[in-house]
């Protein structure tokens, strides 16, 4: 079934040749989507809007890589972009189409949920060791009021004694 030699040839995909093509294909993608994300963290803040920056980050990662993927396509296969909008694709085509953008589309998913992760990680390491920095602080000026009380009392009493000793 999967050694049928023309299914091989209609899924011609792991051709060698092209093998160097996809891989800085994917490095753009991911520089371009690393970018975009960066971009939309000044627009949308995590902390702010949680859920819609996850929404779009997902939905404008996704339509980055699908420009990215159908402009190396049209390169490949050394066509316009119009011409997949204006003919019809093969069935192969249109198959191995989906199943990339359905991979690609589960990639960016967990790609925006990695973002989302790292994120809330971040800011609660950085709230905590806020709290630390404060609580230190806090410690610092307790003992610091406690020397403030405790010197002019332990100075009155040598001086009372020092005092006593000299008028005895």
């Amino acid at each position: 079934k999967y050694s049928d030699p023309s299914r091989l040839i209609a899924f011609n995909y792991l051709n060698i040749d092209l093998f160097f093509f996809y891989i800085p294909v994917a490095n753009i993608i991911g520089f371009s989507n690393e970018f975009v994300l960066f971009q939309l963290n000044k627009i949308l803040p995590w902390k702010r809007y949680m859920l819609p920056r996850f929404s779009a980050g997902y939905f404008v990662s996704f339509v980055v890589a699908a420009i990215i993927v159908f402009v190396t396509i049209s390169l490949i296969n050394k066509q316009s972009l119009n011409y997949y909008f204006q003919n019809q694709l093969s069935e192969d085509q249109i198959q191995l189409l989906l199943k990339l953008l359905v991979i690609l589309s589960f990639i960016l998913f967990v790609y925006n949920l990695l973002h989302l992760a790292l994120y809330s990680y971040q800011s609660f390491f950085i709230n905590s060791l806020k709290i630390r920095r404060m609580k230190r602080e806090q410690m610092d000026l307790h003992i610091e009021a406690l020397k403030n009380q405790l010197t002019p009392h332990y100075l009155f009493n040598n001086l009372n004694t020092i005092s006593a000793l000299l008028l005895s």
